[in-house]
């Protein structure tokens, strides 16, 4: 079973800021890794609010998993949001939860198969 890492919410960077996050490897130094298949990794900046189900229908995952992470974001009263990130890594583990990654919050860690 592969996992996959959310960060969902409202953003504070601008597009280009956001998309820099990947480009200079920021995205890897924040999750403490050295490396990462750029093909297992993405994110989407909006110009305005979205609500959970429109960023579900983007991430790479099951209809199970698109699920589960739109009952946390119920749970955590995320009704909108202007960016999210994903990485798919099974082995990967985030340890500072409360940490903003390029400006979102981590709601959590997916099962997804």
């Amino acid at each position: 079973m592969s996992k996959i890492h959310v960060w969902l919410g409202e953003t504070l960077c601008t597009p280009d800021e956001f998309s820099q996050y990947f480009e200079i490897n920021l995205a890897d130094r924040d999750v403490g890794i050295h490396w990462y298949d750029d093909g297992l990794i993405g994110g989407y900046r909006f110009g305005q609010a979205f609500n959970p189900e429109a960023a579900a229908d983007e991430l790479p995952t099951s209809q199970d998993t698109s699920a589960a992470v739109l009952c946390l974001c119920f749970e955590l009263g995320i009704t909108q949001a202007k960016a999210f990130l994903y990485h798919q890594d099974a082995d990967l583990h985030v340890s500072d939860t409360f940490r903003l990654y390029n400006g979102l919050p981590y709601p959590s860690v997916f099962e997804n198969g």
